[in-house]
């Protein structure tokens, strides 16, 4: 479902299934419904999966089998007071602190090019075009 901010603060979206589409629309299951098993994605600073689309992860490297699919949360999360700290990743990459804001990160714009959620991508199209 098609969720706005408000609908967020009121309780409304599970948080643990929010994407962002567009500023003040997100996608989330309702608050009462379970989670389904692909939301079960651990994070990784240095993952093996990135975004296609909204909603679609893909490979990002070769993925053995039986490794785990991991994302960097960086990919989609946007505008909630959200962190992860400390991050456990445990990749060389770790940044310690994984937060909603670490989308606006230089060095994780660089190495996700294109692979951030659409609206993130556009943000940061005119973020670096204002920054030049």
């Amino acid at each position: 479902m098609v969720y706005t901010q408000a609908d967020l603060r009121a309780g409304k979206a599970n948080p643990e299934s929010i994407a962002v589409l567009e500023r003040d629309l997100y996608l989330a299951d309702p608050a009462d419904a379970a989670l389904a098993d692909e939301y079960f994605l651990n994070h990784s600073c240095d993952p093996n999966a990135w975004m296609l689309d909204a909603v679609t992860l893909a490979a990002r490297r070769p993925i053995a089998a039986g490794e785990e699919i991991t994302a960097d949360y960086a990919l989609w999360l946007f505008e909630q007071d959200w962190s992860l700290d400390p991050c456990r990743c445990g990749s060389p990459l770790c940044r310690g602190r994984v937060t909603s804001q670490d989308w606006q990160r230089p060095e994780l714009q660089s190495r996700y090019a294109g692979h951030f959620t659409p609206f993130l991508n556009r943000l940061i199209q005119r973020c670096q075009r204002t920054a030049r």
